[in-house]
């Protein structure tokens, strides 16, 4: 399987977004086409689209401030699930971080996934502690996810 890995461009959303629409975590005040261009404005690498034949079929986003990285929306199409792309997808990030000198990456993992829990501790990732992120949207939308 030729799976082909690179930046995200502006063109990429709707396949993007139903990426994370299927994988269930869609943010529809994170996720939008125009925080999307803001991200890869402000660091073009920062979103790594996997492509087969023209399609695109996993993607993953990462940032870093120089000092530690965070992995999320990391997600592949069902259809080429167990077949190695996020590993590639996860190996690539890994590998822009070190290369900008980042000693430590965090991924997010939803707690009710203990498959991909158990997953990434055999990537070498290791559990931190418990905590519960908060969110404060500043234009005055209240929105729960």
């Amino acid at each position: 399987m030729q799976i082909i890995l690179r930046n995200y461009k502006d063109s990429d959303f709707q396949a993007v977004k139903q990426n994370i629409i299927d994988g269930g975590i869609f943010d529809p005040v994170r996720d939008t086409r125009e925080n999307l261009r803001k991200k890869i404005k402000y660091d073009p690498e920062s979103i790594i689209i996997a492509e087969k034949d023209g399609e695109l079929v996993g993607n993953v986003f990462f940032f870093e401030d120089g000092w530690a990285a965070h992995l999320f929306r990391l997600v592949v199409r069902e259809d080429y699930r167990g077949k190695g792309v996020a590993q590639m997808l996860m190996n690539e990030a890994e590998r822009r971080l070190r290369d900008r000198g980042i000693k430590q990456q965090i991924m997010f993992v939803n707690e009710k996934s203990p498959r991909l829990i158990e997953h990434y501790k055999k990537q070498g990732y290791k559990a931190i502690g418990t905590y519960r992120f908060m969110r404060k949207v500043f234009n005055g939308e209240n929105y729960n996810s």
